[in-house]
């Protein structure tokens, strides 16, 4: 992949090394509390000043395990192998967490038949790589089933990469060991899973379970700092960064004390305050500016890394929702990471995903992959021959070039046509044919492979009948 380097028309190369130097500062003398001891014992182990459930890590160790982590590595699942990592296409993976849906202007709370139909339309989407187990919360399931349910529904309806529960050591472990039965493979990495300090300055007992779980298991973490400026981090850009940043490689060289070599991806938090309702967001600049200072520090470190796609605060498929989503996502874009997550449907700062948004994100998504592309400038795309052939005061109408199609992009989901043909047509407005679009979706999906013996088996033997899929 040919990296434009956009990101560092933001940030500067002295300002990247200064938030390196003071995070290392913060690690060696003010030191992160790990809330598990198992993590404090790896981390003794390995030379670290532990003092009650404080520990402080020096620079050496910190450069150390920074230089273990791998550049790329390989991801498995029964449809694709995938490499990821710097210098390789770009992973574009889906939502994680949204306990509501947004369905035809009307909010309620998931239930399976949402989580079902997600799958399917992220399935059948040829710009997505992974769906994540999480991909929307199913009220409806039953905590002690909610694993099982939530992994085999992913398993059984998608052949694509999956994302990875988090938690408990046993929740890790019961949903990796699910992975690897069902996909018949216990060699290779097949999950990756989001690991969320607990900030200032601390890591749970459960996110440190969940960074030694799947390090020891062979599967990937992204591990992240997730201070909230003014909240639980500092009031500034700078000094949040500077925080999200220790915390970040804190956890990152757990991962590497528990397995050298443990693939890792750097994320810094998308989640910004707004302070007048003390609230989290994520569809504004400062988004877009802590993306483009997190590629800066992963160049910095060597590592790949992980932005965003369509954020939105917006509570509707409205004006707000398509400015803070073409924001977010150019900005996703731009930054050129590695993975790239949550590229449509959210709305209300990861409270909600929207089917029809989804459908509008994905062409989003695809204007702004168009954009970055520039323009073809050559001797056959100048078409010197046809401005000398034709007529003073004619035209070039003919059939459509396929010139013309590599250049421009036509959105199937916006409104174009005159006003009399759209009138015409019934004045549809764009939430409707998107709707019509995922509709036609789901009602058009097929299972990818047809399911072995063995894995139907998986599938009755944890499943209930009456929440069977």
């Amino acid at each position: 992949m040919t990296r434009n380097f956009y990101s560092n028309l933001f940030t500067r190369k002295e300002d990247i090394e200064l938030i390196h130097d003071k995070s290392l500062y913060l690690l060696a003398n003010k030191g992160i509390l790990f809330d598990n001891e198992e993590a404090r014992d790896i981390l003794a182990k390995a030379g670290c000043k532990v003092d009650g459930k404080i520990v402080y890590i020096d620079k050496d160790l910190v450069e150390k395990c920074v230089a273990l982590v791998p550049k790329t590595f390989d991801m498995y699942s029964r449809g694709m192998k995938f490499t990821t990592g710097v210098g390789q296409e770009m992973m574009v993976q889906s939502s994680l967490g949204p306990v509501n849906v947004l369905d035809n202007g009307e909010y309620r709370k998931a239930n399976a038949e949402d989580y079902i139909n997600f799958i399917k339309i992220h399935q059948d989407s040829d710009i997505m790589h992974l769906i994540d187990a999480d991909i929307v919360v199913p009220n409806d399931i039953p905590t002690k089933i909610h694993t099982e349910w939530t992994t085999l529904a992913n398993l059984k309806y998608s052949d694509k990469l999956i994302g990875g529960h988090n938690g408990t050591k046993e929740r890790c472990e019961k949903f990796i060991k699910l992975v690897q039965d069902f996909n018949d493979d216990h060699e290779h990495c097949q999950t990756i899973t989001l690991a969320t300090n607990s900030a200032p300055f601390a890591w749970n007992k459960e996110m440190c379970d969940t960074i030694i779980t799947y390090a020891r298991m062979g599967q990937a973490l992204v591990i992240t700092g997730v201070g909230l400026a003014g909240m639980t981090s500092p009031p500034t850009l700078a000094s949040t960064t500077v925080q999200n940043n220790t915390e970040l490689l804190a956890g990152l060289v757990l991962s590497q004390l528990v397995q050298p070599g443990a693939p890792v991806i750097y994320q810094l938090s998308s989640l910004e305050c707004d302070l007048r309702y003390s609230l989290c967001v994520c569809g504004g600049p400062e988004t877009f500016q802590s993306f483009c200072t997190m590629r800066e520090l992963a160049d910095f470190y060597g590592l790949p890394c992980r932005a965003n796609g369509c954020l939105a605060d917006a509570k509707q498929d409205d004006y707000q929702s398509g400015a803070e989503s073409m924001l977010i996502c150019l900005s996703g874009y731009m930054v050129e990471p590695e993975q790239l997550y949550m590229l449509g449907g959210i709305l209300d700062s990861y409270g909600a995903l929207g089917y029809e948004k989804y459908m509008l994100d994905e062409q989003t998504a695809r204007i702004v992959k168009h954009l970055l592309k520039g323009t073809t400038i050559n001797d056959q795309t100048l078409m010197m021959d046809k401005m000398e052939k034709v007529e003073h005061k004619t035209n070039y109408i003919a059939r459509t070039n396929k010139l013309y199609k590599a250049d421009f992009f036509l959105p199937p989901l916006y409104n174009r046509q005159s006003i009399g043909n759209w009138e015409a047509a019934g004045s549809p407005t764009v939430q409707e044919l998107a709707r019509k679009a995922w509709q036609d979706r789901v009602a058009n999906y097929e299972l990818p492979t047809k399911l072995e013996a063995f894995q139907e088996k998986i599938i009755k033997d944890l499943i209930p009948e009456e929440f069977m899929f």
